[in-house]
């Protein structure tokens, strides 16, 4: 918020300029007229309102409906003519030199059309803070919290959420730490902890990057919920590793007495329904919790139900049944370097003609 809002609350004629988007913007806005006209009796306002704001005394240069834009395919269909009407408005207020400007919800419009207004010398507000969430942290710096300070809920999140990704810049380190050494242990390797965390990170993005493009782009929300990436984080690195340590143990222990590709195969044969089961009952049980969210209209249940039963579900039937049983037979007998397994001839041959046995006795020519 600017600290030129305080002129709101001087005597004498006040020239408000004013962006109002959807109908709750509209009622906002009627409301926030009234309130000033009690303070400020010659109170001319005019810009983007609705029916609520008109009746109140507003000058409508444009109908607050025409922003009524939600979700990625919507917003690009109307882009041009959005683009339009904001370098319309950016116009008029610079020729009409309101005494303030007052973005009403719209974040997405109103916040850079006030920036363009400020450059012009023209003070600004937003009237409702937008959200900020895991991905729009930077609005904060947008309205300008970071200058001068806003209390309330925005601002009280961005606190929160700087924290929490804090924690998680120190978090992910030393869990990648405690969970490689332990693998390394188990498997008796340095290589196979390698992809098998990479393999994790490579899960938790993937589910991250589709709740995004699922709930941001495609439904339109602000943001995810905060703490959603710390907690995706968590879980699928336990459940992936877990998982890790189930396949990848039994992978060892038949790849001792049978060539790599069978041993693979056997241990998928052996561990793929417990694996399979478990994951389809964790995935399918967050996302009742994200159905149940979503029939409630709490975003927060559902972002978090949709992206661990996402995370769950791809971990489960493409990582540890796909990518990483694949890795392991392209890599062959590295994937146990240094143990002795990793070493020429310790494990059993892959092809019956490499063993000992196996080969063809020498023909020796008959002597007369």
């Amino acid at each position: 918020m600017n600290p030129a809002g305080a002129q709101l609350t001087t005597a004498g004629a006040l020239r408000v300029g004013v962006v109002a988007g959807e109908h709750s913007g509209d009622q906002l806005g009627a409301a926030l007229i009234a309130a000033l006209r009690e303070r400020v009796p010659q109170l001319t306002c005019f810009g983007v309102a609705g029916p609520k704001m008109i009746a109140a005394g507003c000058e409508s240069w444009a109908a607050a409906e025409e922003l009524a834009v939600m979700g990625l395919s919507e917003v690009l269909g109307h882009l041009p003519r959005l683009l339009r009407l904001r370098a319309h408005l950016r116009a008029r207020f610079r020729a009409a030199r309101p005494d303030v400007f007052i973005g009403i919800d719209a974040p997405e419009f109103n916040l850079r059309l006030a920036r363009q207004l400020k450059q012009a010398g023209i003070p600004t507000v937003q009237y409702v803070s937008p959200q900020v969430w895991a991905w729009r942290q930077g609005r904060v710096r947008t309205i300008g919290a970071a200058d001068y300070g806003v209390g309330g809920l925005a601002p009280a999140i961005y606190d929160i959420s700087s924290i929490s990704n804090s924690d998680l810049a120190t978090v992910i380190p030393i869990a990648i730490a405690v969970i490689g050494i332990l693998l390394a242990l188990v498997m008796r390797s340095l290589v196979a902890p390698l992809y098998l965390i990479l393999s994790v990170g490579l899960s938790y993005l993937a589910a991250l990057g589709l709740s995004v493009l699922l709930f941001v782009e495609i439904a339109g929300d602000g943001g995810l919920v905060f703490f959603l990436p710390f907690l995706m984080f968590i879980f699928l690195l336990a459940l992936g590793e877990d998982y890790n340590i189930l396949v990848m143990s039994r992978i060892r222990e038949e790849a001792q007495r049978r060539p790599l590709k069978d041993a693979v195969s056997h241990a998928l044969t052996a561990t793929g329904t417990t694996v399979t089961s478990a994951g389809l009952v964790l995935g399918g049980t967050f996302a009742v919790f994200a159905i149940v969210g979503a029939q409630q209209g709490s975003t927060q249940f559902r972002d978090v139900g949709a992206g661990l039963a996402l995370g769950v579900l791809m971990d489960t039937f493409l990582v540890r049944t796909l990518l990483v049983p694949s890795t392991v037979v392209l890599l062959g007998r590295w994937n146990w370097w240094p143990s002795a397994m990793s070493r020429p001839g310790a494990g059993p041959p892959d092809t019956p003609g490499d063993a000992p046995g196996d080969a063809e006795p020498l023909s020796v020519p008959a002597r007369d």
